[in-house]
């Protein structure tokens, strides 16, 4: 059972990072692409342990609940990307240039 979650976990890091490393080679200046990288890696670390955590509750809680717990996670994330938003589209246009 801890090998299945495990080999999942790895399996779909592995399906969604290379986007978003190519995206990190071309906006990282050449001399920090690896260690931003790393931080990439190093910063998804928290949401597995956070999404372990919820988990943990999941036979403990009234399903409805739990599903509304994990809604308004998501809720708080989407809102703070859509306040970082402008940042990053910025840094974006510095970078690669208009489309």
């Amino acid at each position: 059972m801890a090998y299945g979650l495990l080999r999942a976990c790895y399996d779909r890091r592995v399906a969604r990072c290379p986007g978003r490393l190519a995206l990190i080679s071309k906006l990282a200046p050449a001399r920090m692409t690896s260690i931003i990288m790393g931080i990439w890696f190093a910063t998804t670390l928290p949401a597995d342990v956070l999404a372990g955590y919820l988990g943990g509750f999941w036979s403990s809680m009234a399903k409805a609940n739990f599903f509304l717990i994990i809604a308004l996670i998501a809720a708080l994330g989407s809102i703070a990307l859509w306040m970082t938003s402008h940042i990053v589209q910025k840094w974006v246009i510095r970078e690669l240039g208009p489309r």
